[in-house]
């Protein structure tokens, strides 16, 4: 069968366990209740320039930050844009010149002395400080954004990746334990850190959090990340039973289905799998992937007019010619089949 579409993500999010996901907090409706509206308007320009980060707006998108800190040096919006376009330029380029990030790291200063609870502005810091080597002061600067913000749930995710990304594996186990916590979402806090240790390749650990989550608050989402990290060792019939427990409290959790069927499937349980697998295809009639699987289990079993039926469904569906010509191939093999 076909590997889990969850499965799948999760292999991707392992190879780029730190390749943080860079975005500006721009809130227009505060920057409008303070800014002119010449101010607004380059912001604007300059955030709709960044959805395309090329080379050339990028530049041009620099050119309006730093024209609105020219009329505006408070304009925090203004500083971090200059942060990203900063970060960006340096990920992009292979010389890895720090003259571009040294100026980042000016401007992310001075938003935090403008503005000591601005979240983001610890997470660029912390990150600008692990590419130039500087480990321990970016982990320190974690800290500081905690004890100002002890209620962030994107600070402790950040807190616990950058542990785990330079091999602070005891400290980590202690910090997710989240005793300082002070936010009102830790069960959901303990998943996104589950999902974190998961990245990193650390089911056990993965498991702890997402069982503390459960501890507080029994959630579908907690026990899908259980039964995940079974998946990831090969535990077979204990990431079932975890999906069983997913189902249990949340019936329209569809993500567990597929993965019973996967599951099911790797254990040797054809049918089984096939009755999982038909009531995620009923909800999703267009994933071809989770239809390819049904019709490879129906022909394992050997019901033929099953498989068919299933192959000439994707092959109506496909806008891929591969794919067509790989229904028809199963198609035809299967009508041979029949008139033997």
């Amino acid at each position: 069968m076909i590997r889990s579409l969850t499965e799948l993500r999760i292999k991707i999010l392992l190879s780029s366990i730190f390749l943080f996901v860079f975005f500006l907090s721009l809130s227009y409706a505060e920057v409008s209740n303070r800014s002119s509206p010449s101010i607004s308007s380059d912001l604007n320009k300059a955030n709709k320039l960044l959805e395309q980060p090329t080379p050339k707006n990028l530049s041009r998108a620099l050119s309006l930050f730093k024209k609105i800190i020219e009329k505006k040096p408070d304009q925090t919006e203004a500083h971090m844009g200059i942060v990203y376009v900063r970060m960006i330029e340096y990920l992009s380029s292979t010389q890895k010149d720090t003259k571009g990030i040294q100026e980042a790291l000016k401007h992310v200063d001075t938003v935090l002395k403008l503005n000591p609870k601005f979240e983001d502005a610890y997470k660029k810091k912390s990150q600008i400080l692990f590419y130039i080597g500087k480990e321990t002061v970016g982990l320190d600067v974690l800290k500081e954004g905690i004890e100002q913000l002890p209620s962030s749930d994107g600070l402790h995710e950040s807190m616990l990746t950058y542990l785990l990304k330079t091999n602070r594996i005891g400290e980590a186990v202690e910090f997710s334990r989240l005793s300082g916590y002070q936010g009102n979402n830790k069960a959901k806090l303990h998943i996104d850190l589950g999902f974190v240790w998961l990245r990193a390749g650390k089911t056990e650990q993965a498991r702890e959090s997402f069982s503390f989550s459960n501890n507080v608050l029994p959630s579908p989402e907690a026990w899908d990340g259980i039964g995940l990290s079974y998946m990831e060792e090969q535990n077979w019939q204990k990431a079932i039973d975890s999906f069983h427990s997913v189902i249990n409290l949340d019936p329209k959790y569809y993500n567990a289905y597929y993965d019973l069927a996967f599951c099911y499937s790797k254990a040797g349980k054809t049918e089984e799998s096939i009755r999982w697998l038909l009531p995620y295809t009923r909800e999703f009639p267009d994933n071809l992937s989770a239809l390819k699987s049904l019709a490879l289990l129906y022909e394992k079993t050997g019901d033929t007019n099953k498989a068919r039926v299933t192959w000439m469904k994707i092959r109506s569906k496909t806008h891929n010619l591969r794919e067509e010509k790989l229904a028809t191939e199963h198609i035809e093999a299967l009508s041979k089949k029949d008139k033997k």
